[in-house]
């Protein structure tokens, strides 16, 4: 099981420097040395996110590192979209050919991949952004802060250029027509300074959970790529944001990712996708890219009787977002009346700050509440479960 680099980082700050980390000086002699593999790979057959970080811990290896290594090894990786349908953060390489052929996909709540997908290939690249990275290097004398300092200049000035031209004064967003080449020179440029950039961090010992400037970089790369690509799904934007801290934007809109999630799954062995809400078939086939010819469906009937449900719709409080906060404590008195007498209740909430408020003004003696929390780890997950199907006082889980 994959859990998010900053979940399994043994530090304060994500800072992956053998000059700042301890986990990751040393790594592969430390994870050789110390048996960190087969320690793990001997133990249980569910490799648990929770174990892995004691054992690399303790190790002083890096427990991320270690989580990817074991994903080679393991005939189940249980992990986030990203990691397969992102080409930016695709885990061992599965953005290249051939990489999924001997490989299922089963892809859990599928319709939510149809969003995640478009948003994947729709970055940004921000003059908010490029200003940080500027701070980053300016009032340095090294030849390579200045370079980079006039090339991130002239980036500035070019989204600027592109959001004027199409917008004026105004805010919001208008399609433009981008030519991606002045981008693709200004990228060149600076991938020539990147060893350079981090001989000066290293020098300077400037250590960054986010360096700024690879960020940037970064997102050039991807808006730069897309502009080359030239696929009619991809809309190129200029953007300008107002209120407090005003930003301009240019901006890849992905209208439909079909084709890109659909490469990805044709490159599979096979892809199961689930989802209680894929229906109607044919539309989230076609826009999750899967082949019509190849593609089988199949709708299942709900385990729970039908007898069994009742749907109870109170209507004298208002959850819409702008009244909500009006309604906290008579939502509260409502859990608390509909909480099953004797038995375990759920209770789900659009968001962690709606389910925090209503949790705050909640009296259920009757029941133990559980209130989950966004950052909670598996195993406080598991010790809820636990709790959930003992014996002794029904528990309330928000």
């Amino acid at each position: 099981q994959i859990r998010a680099k900053a979940r399994m980082c043994a530090n304060q700050e994500v800072v992956c420097h053998e000059d700042f980390c301890l986990h990751a000086r040393d790594y592969g002699a430390k994870l050789a040395q110390r048996g960190v593999l087969p320690a793990l790979l001997s133990g249980p057959p569910h490799l648990d996110p929770d174990r892995t970080f004691a054992v690399a811990h303790a190790a002083e290896v890096c427990p991320f590192e270690v989580s990817l290594e074991l994903a080679r090894e393991a005939s189940a990786v249980v992990c986030d979209y990203n990691y397969v349908f992102d080409p930016a953060i695709a885990l061992f390489g599965l953005a290249d050919e051939g990489a999924l052929e001997d490989t299922l996909l089963v892809v859990d709540e599928a319709h939510n991949l149809v969003d995640r997908a478009r948003e994947y290939f729709s970055p940004r690249l921000a003059r908010s952004a490029v200003r940080q990275a500027r701070r980053i290097v300016e009032g340095h004398r090294q030849k390579v802060c200045r370079d980079l300092d006039e090339l991130l200049g002239s980036l500035d000035e070019l989204i600027e250029r592109e959001a004027s031209g199409a917008l004026g004064a105004r805010e919001g967003s208008r399609r433009i027509e981008l030519d991606p080449r002045p981008l693709a020179e200004v990228r060149l440029a600076l991938d020539a300074l990147v060893a350079p950039y981090f001989t000066f961090k290293r020098n300077a010992e400037i250590w960054l959970a986010r360096d700024p400037v690879v960020d940037v970089l970064l997102s050039l790369a991807r808006v730069t790529d897309l502009l080359q690509d030239g696929g009619r799904e991809l809309v190129p934007l200029a953007e300008r944001s107002g209120g407090g801290e005003p930003d301009e934007r240019l901006r890849v809109y992905c209208l439909d990712a079909a084709r890109f999630t659909g490469a990805t799954i044709a490159r599979s062995a096979g892809c199961v996708a689930m989802s209680a809400t894929l229906e109607p078939f044919e539309f989230y086939r076609d826009l999750l890219g899967f082949d019509p010819d190849r593609t089988d469906t199949v709708s299942l009937p709900s385990p729970f009787p039908p007898e069994n449900r009742l749907i109870v719709a109170v209507d004298e409080v208002d959850t819409t977002f702008r009244a909500r906060a009006r309604w906290y404590g008579r939502i509260a008195e409502l859990v608390a009346e509909l909480a099953p007498p004797g038995r375990n209740g759920l209770v789900l909430f659009p968001s962690y700050a709606f389910l925090q408020e209503v949790a705050s003004r909640l009296f259920v003696p009757d029941h133990t509440v559980e209130v989950q929390r966004g950052d909670d780890s598996d195993r406080l997950r598991r010790e809820i479960l636990a709790r959930l199907r003992g014996g002794g006082k029904p528990v309330l889980l928000l």
